[in-house]
């Protein structure tokens, strides 16, 4: 329910204006913890590598680039964010209940993981916030999203094919449309009724073969 709101154009200005992104910069927006398997530092490299100057692309996670990670992954994600301020935010911790508000003020949004995610929280929001999304075609995101609410692309060469899935929905104002209301629409799938509904079907699925 919560990323069901919206927000209006006025909001969504001085939150870009806070953000450093211009009125019509093209933002790409990432919610998730700084470490390796959550991919943004290949992320950042496709965003770095199609060098396009009205893309910006907000990342948004707990990590401080310090802490939340040990080894030496925080140092290479902070030193790409320092070598590309022109075209990265980094907005550390954001409270959930204002995470839509960030959303809002993105034009797509990416869950570039790099394993089988089983079931990433930040694809249920985005979806239902009805940003595009573009996701690894891994784990369970397949089962989130659709082929009309996501644009899927193979782990295998992750870096080219974020470029070209980001380009495409740049440079297509219509897909990222149809996209947006077929993500609204699927958010509706998501609700609790539907969830327990499921869960007694199992149950008597289960208990008729029990009997049987």
């Amino acid at each position: 329910e919560n990323f069901q709101k919206r927000i209006t154009c006025e909001e969504r200005d001085r939150l870009r204006r806070e953000l450093g992104v211009k009125k019509d910069d093209f933002v790409i927006i990432f919610c998730g913890r700084i470490v390796r398997k959550k991919g943004v530092k290949e992320l950042i490299t496709a965003i770095r590598d199609l060098n396009i100057p009205s893309i910006k692309l907000v990342i948004m996670g707990a990590s401080d680039f310090g802490k939340g990670d040990y080894g030496d992954y925080p140092k290479e994600v902070r030193k790409l964010v320092n070598e590309n301020k022109d075209k990265i935010v980094f907005t550390g911790f954001v409270n959930n209940r204002e995470l839509y508000k960030y959303h809002q003020c993105a034009d797509i949004g990416v869950i570039p993981s790099l394993y089988n995610d089983p079931c990433p929280l930040s694809m249920f929001e985005m979806i239902t916030s009805g940003l595009p999304t573009i996701a690894t075609e891994a784990g369970g995101m397949p089962e989130i999203g659709t082929k009309d609410t996501t644009l899927f692309i193979p782990l295998d060469n992750i870096v080219e094919d974020l470029e070209k899935a980001i380009r495409t929905l740049y440079t297509d104002g219509q897909k990222r449309k149809e996209m947006e209301f077929a993500a609204i629409e699927r958010s509706k799938h998501f609700v609790r009724k539907r969830f327990f509904k499921d869960f007694c079907d199992t149950i008597d699925k289960i208990a008729g073969n029990n009997i049987n």
